[in-house]
């Protein structure tokens, strides 16, 4: 049980091989976690070799303090830091698209990175749609007052679509719509908790999005979570010389965006999150997958990095991670590797 370890009651390999930075996060289903926070038992998600995506228990987490050797990979929706024989489960493409095994080191110009796939399997449903509708309001343009009721904030001339959409999923949830102060808001009253239905799943002054509500949304609506909070606190627009469409969200909050982002994994939808003057900034986008840059420029030369690098070990050999903001599945080392204690590898030392 590793549930309250510290750095020496980590498993360490016989060498540092297929690693990451200290820098570099897994998703899971707490959250995105750093290599001192993550425990055996998490689960975060996996690629297989057949490129579908599941839920994959967390088994190990191998921990090398020390001086390493590395190749940093850095450029527009791609962060990384990875020993030479880092091991990257890409998309290949020859006559056909496959999957295929390779290493930091030995990455080829049509190797892609993969950087987000649908689930294979989505909860049943849970909540309502309406529900999941006014959760994406409230958290993006609602306000908490002091006496424990909310409200909706919209203009009803410059944006008469939200406004009726918003009054269909109160009229939906609660059987009424309640105009709010100058007529620009909606009201949600405390009577019969009629409040708490919506701000147990964005609590707090914060409003931040719970983790637990996203990770029990269907696919359709994780869609839908992600459509209005575009609409409330974003834009969509065509990408200025490229094929398909370019989505933000902003928020001087980074919780919620963090949570957002992992609604963004669950479907498929490759994200960058990025820090700006005013906030931060959840760039969404159509394609999954980055061919690397650095393949053309020699792959990379190492460097050397003194500090931790680190893996997990799942069932499927990969996980989620993400980098400055920067996300993206990728290998970890081999299950079968020997490993022993850190306190018995000192009596070696």
């Amino acid at each position: 049980d590793r549930r309250h370890h510290t750095e020496t009651d980590y498993a360490l390999m016989a060498d540092a091989k297929f690693c990451v930075d200290a820098d570099t996060e897994i998703m899971t289903r707490r959250g995105w976690l750093r290599y001192d926070q993550v425990r055996v038992g998490d689960e975060t998600l996996g690629l297989r070799e057949d490129g579908a995506v599941f839920w994959s228990i967390v088994d190990g987490v191998h921990v090398f303090p020390g001086d390493h050797e590395v190749v940093r990979w850095k450029w527009r929706r791609h962060d990384s830091v990875t020993t030479p024989d880092h091991r990257w489960l890409v998309e290949r493409t020859s006559s056909q698209v496959t999957c295929a095994w390779t290493t930091t080191d030995q990455i080829q110009t049509n190797d892609a990175l993969i950087c987000g796939r649908e689930l294979s399997e989505y909860p049943e449903q849970k909540y309502s749609d309406a529900l999941v509708e006014l959760v994406a309001w409230y958290w993006t343009e609602g306000c908490l007052h002091p006496h424990g009721a909310v409200s909706i904030a919209q203009s009803p001339t410059a944006n008469p679509e939200n406004w009726a959409s918003i009054q269909a999923a109160l009229i939906s949830c609660f059987g009424y719509a309640k105009a709010h102060g100058d007529g620009r808001a909606f009201y949600v009253g405390t009577n019969e908790a009629r409040a708490d239905v919506i701000k147990q799943h964005a609590p707090g002054k914060e409003k931040a999005l719970s983790l637990d509500f996203v990770l029990s949304l269907t696919k359709a609506q994780l869609q839908l979570l992600i459509d209005i909070s575009v609409r409330a606190d974003g834009h969509s627009r065509p990408q200025r010389g490229r094929s398909g469409r370019s989505v933000r969200v902003y928020q001087k909050n980074r919780d919620s965006l963090d949570v957002l982002q992992i609604a963004c994994q669950l479907l498929g939808r490759q994200s960058s999150l990025t820090h700006q003057s005013n906030g931060w900034c959840l760039h969404i986008f159509e394609r999954s997958r980055v061919i690397p840059h650095t393949v053309a420029r020699g792959r990379g030369e190492p460097e050397f990095y003194r500090g931790v690098v680190w893996c997990p070990t799942t069932a499927t050999s990969t996980w989620l991670a993400r980098r400055n903001g920067q996300v993206y599945f990728t290998g970890n080392t081999e299950r079968k590797s020997f490993s022993f204690s850190a306190k018995v590898m000192g009596q070696y030392v």
